[in-house]
């Protein structure tokens, strides 16, 4: 009797000291993680994409009290309201605007670790009871599944989305972590109503972070329904979940519904499918066509073919109107199914996908190593296809993007997803030689995750330490300086997707000749070139900025901003006569 008892204390010490290591081990990646993000958000922070702007705009709109900007047809709301509510507190000055957005990126990613770790340990919880169930084989031990989870969250997450865009992704990748816990959930058959309900909620708040989660929320209900019997059981809790995802999801569609006079949940994918599939202009200026593929109901209005020149100062507002609503100058796409226009998208998405998979060697090498291990196990494959309610949702989502367009930011979560599913899946024979095969592996699979976030680290700390100059404030401020007012209106030579100077200053571009077309603009007569600043001030333009320098001999009145490449140069401004307020 006390032999038993002191092996059962023996035991129970060992449990107490694998747990405290593997504390330790996980504290260490939280740590390193926690510091990768912060010198990330840090090092970017005057970094601002296209897309950040016009979530700016619509956030500082929202931050002011105009809710209504939280509808529009291209960005989903979530997000910007976020970053709003961070507005509303912090109160930044413009100069400190993007740093603020940054570091709000940086609590987002502290929050979807904390849903991956929920989602990590409802995977590992659920295999714990299939173990129970069986008794054949083993699996990988569950300190190396938090260990290795941890690991590969970090790597994916930093190196695929970052924080050097202003994007809703970070958001995105939380959500779908929650959800996946939900359903690991439902399908231990552990869910009560509440669970369900989660779910529901979550998918909601998904497609409220990005479009694309309203055909994935039917995906993943369609699993929540299938993944567990009797179906008498699983009905009602599914039809709640529908419930709660309409609640959440269904005022922002009836808005926008409104607005558009029709019944819509977006146009981002329609847009895109046309735009990477259909071969239609992409992003901006879309003046029709290729046939089949409609027009706009309301374009960009073209005011010189040689130079081209574009208007847009009315109905849309934000920093630079053709990219603060899309869906208003693609009213009238048609995303047409052509089957060769589809093979196409589908061979250059797959060279995507090709292009990802090395920046996952170490973690394929792993995959590989271990699937050789357990190769001989009765059932060993059969454990990972019983869990497809949890992969399902995530290789529909690779499906889904490899039919129109792939970056390695939109995919990242559902990659995490697919492998620890995998992994967790895994069952060896119990032998000294499956035994010594195992552990190596595994180790050496999160010792090249761990350097990959040693390198992830090391280059945002080099970037931090060798800052770049925040030019956009600088052209701000120095438009400031030559007599520019907030809310005054812009022209513009070269790339207004780029212009965050325009929104730090306040200002409104209404009319550009893009980039493309400067050469043709500067080795024009000046006679032509008077006219089109004719063409600027009469679509309410104050001045014009060329933001790729000015050639030498350009017309006199010219002026350098600063130490920058920008250039200004004032007009003679008249009202535009259907002006319409910002």
């Amino acid at each position: 009797m006390r032999v038993l008892l002191a092996s059962e204390a023996n035991s129970g010490a060992d449990e107490r000291l694998a747990a405290q290591n593997i504390f330790r081990w996980r504290a260490a990646l939280w740590g390193a993680g926690a510091l990768t993000g912060l010198l990330q958000a840090w090092a970017f922070r005057h970094t601002v994409n296209p897309d950040g702007i016009s979530y700016l705009d619509i956030a500082q709109a929202c931050a002011r009290g105009n809710w209504q900007s939280l509808i529009n047809g291209y960005w989903s709301p979530l997000y910007p309201l976020l970053l709003s509510l961070v507005f509303r507190v912090m109160k930044p000055s413009p100069d400190w605007e993007s740093t603020v957005a940054h570091f709000a990126n940086f609590g987002i990613f502290l929050l979807s670790f904390v849903c991956f770790e929920f989602f990590l340990s409802e995977l590992i919880r659920n295999r714990r009871g299939r173990s129970v169930a069986t008794s054949q084989g083993e699996g990988i031990p569950e300190w190396v599944l938090w260990v290795l989870g941890d690991s590969l969250f970090i790597y994916l997450t930093l190196l695929f989305i970052h924080m050097e865009r202003l994007e809703p992704d970070l958001l995105l990748g939380a959500l779908v972590y929650l959800a996946g816990a939900f359903v690991l959930r439902i399908w231990a058959g552990e869910a009560n109503w509440m669970a369900s309900a989660g779910l529901g909620a979550t998918l909601g708040a998904g497609y409220l972070a990005k479009a694309v989660m309203f055909p994935l929320a039917f995906i993943f209900l369609g699993c929540a329904l299938f993944a567990v019997k009797p179906m008498r059981w699983s009905i009602p809790r599914t039809a709640l979940s529908l419930a709660a995802f309409l609640l959440a999801a269904g005022p922002f569609v009836a808005a926008l519904s409104k607005q558009k006079g029709r019944i819509t949940h977006g146009d981002v994918g329609k847009i895109a499918y046309a735009e990477f599939v259909g071969g239609v202009t992409r992003t901006i200026h879309w003046q029709g066509g290729p046939d089949g593929f409609g027009w706009p109901a309301h374009p960009t209005r073209v005011l010189s073919q040689n130079p081209p020149l574009y208007e847009f100062a009315t109905p849309i507002g934000g920093t630079y109107p053709p990219w603060y609503d899309p869906s208003y100058w693609y009213e009238g796409v048609v995303p047409k199914f052509r089957l060769a226009n589809q093979l196409r998208a589908i061979r250059y998405t797959i060279e995507e996908y090709a292009g990802i998979f090395p920046y996952m060697g170490g973690v394929l090498v792993g995959f590989l190593g271990l699937a050789l291990a357990a190769r001989q196990e009765a059932g060993a494959w059969e454990d990972w296809f019983s869990i497809w309610p949890l992969w399902g949702p995530a290789v529909a989502a690779l499906g889904i993007f490899a039919l129109v367009y792939v970056e390695g930011r939109y995919v990242a979560p559902f990659f995490v997803v697919i492998w620890m599913s995998a992994f967790a899946a895994f069952r060896f024979a119990r032998t000294d030689r499956v035994e010594a095969l195992v552990k190596p592996v595994v180790l050496a699979t999160v010792l090249m995750l761990c350097t990959g976030i040693a390198w992830l680290a090391g280059r945002a700390l080099f970037r931090a330490l060798r800052p770049e100059p925040f030019v956009n404030w600088e052209v701000a401020q120095g438009l400031q300086k030559m007599g520019v007012d907030p809310g005054d209106r812009a022209a513009l030579i070269g790339n207004g997707l780029d212009s965050y100077w325009a929104h730090l200053a306040g200002v409104r571009i209404v009319a550009e000749i893009p980039l493309g077309g400067a050469p043709i603009f500067w080795s024009a007569p000046n006679s032509v070139q008077s006219q089109i600043f004719g063409d600027f001030a009469r679509s309410g333009a104050k001045f014009v900025v060329a933001d790729q320098g000015v050639p030498p001999g350009a017309e006199p009145g010219w002026q350098r901003i600063g130490e920058t490449n920008y250039f200004f140069h004032e007009l003679n401004s008249k009202p535009a006569k259907s002006a319409a307020a910002n």
